[in-house]
């Protein structure tokens, strides 16, 4: 069985991969540690993984809605699938082998054949340039839209090893701005070159500001960009 196969591509399949995976990692039996520490994910692994959940999850009510399903949601579902696959494959060859794994993970994680097989050997850098924030249709209540991409790229929206954005922002008034990334105290990790941020009632006439940084494919983060920061309508 190659790599690929081991995560399901059909979306009712993927879903299904998706919430059994998920809900496993995040299981903590009596008296033990949760399923993720016993099988040694780092922190920065197991937030990527329930990221990419909850991605998937609200694209997936979309597209089995007949309201909601446009082209646009199933390319977003076909990328994340992709992306997901090239980040979830070194955790997989990880479980495979390591000695705490039981039956149980390899069915849950369709794990057949033992030891996977390493399809990529290619060594993957921290990411070395910052991702840069277009802001669109700004008037729209209570939302912003951003359009990221990276500081250098020419037609493509990320640089090559760099699997997902990871968003940092809080609303404040206009007169009190955050002095570095470490005031904000919200966080998200956006799959797709354009990300929404809904705000709670209230927050009219109140300004969001962002800081973004890029994570490469092992969830390994690069350095955060300048401050970018928009009016809430």
């Amino acid at each position: 069985m190659a790599d690929g196969s081991r995560i399901p591509t059909g979306f009712a399949l993927f879903n299904a991969y998706m919430i059994a995976t998920y809900n496993w990692l995040n299981t903590t039996p009596p008296g033990a540690q949760a399923n993720w520490e016993r099988l040694v994910l780092s922190g920065s692994q197991i937030n990527m993984w329930n990221s990419f959940y909850n991605n998937w999850v609200a694209l997936y009510a979309k597209f089995v809605n007949p309201d909601l399903k446009t082209k646009g949601v199933k390319d977003n579902m076909l990328a994340l699938v992709s992306d997901f696959k090239i980040f979830a494959q070194p955790i997989l060859r990880h479980i495979s082998g390591y000695y705490t794994a039981t039956t149980d993970d390899f069915e849950t994680f369709n794990i057949k054949e033992g030891v996977l097989r390493d399809t990529d050997n290619t060594e993957v850098g921290i990411p070395v340039t910052h991702p840069i924030i277009t802001f669109i249709d700004i008037n729209e209540p209570l939302k912003h839209t951003l359009h990221i991409k990276d500081e250098l790229a020419e037609g493509i929206g990320r640089p090559k090893g760099v699997i997902a954005c990871e968003i940092a922002y809080i609303v404040r008034d206009s007169e009190n701005p955050p002095d570095s990334v470490d005031d904000c105290t919200l966080r998200i990790i956006g799959h797709s070159s354009l990300v929404e941020i809904n705000f709670p009632v209230g927050s009219s006439e109140k300004r969001a500001y962002y800081f973004l940084r890029w994570l490469n494919t092992k969830a390994d983060p690069g350095g955060w960009s300048a401050m970018y920061h928009a009016l809430i309508s």
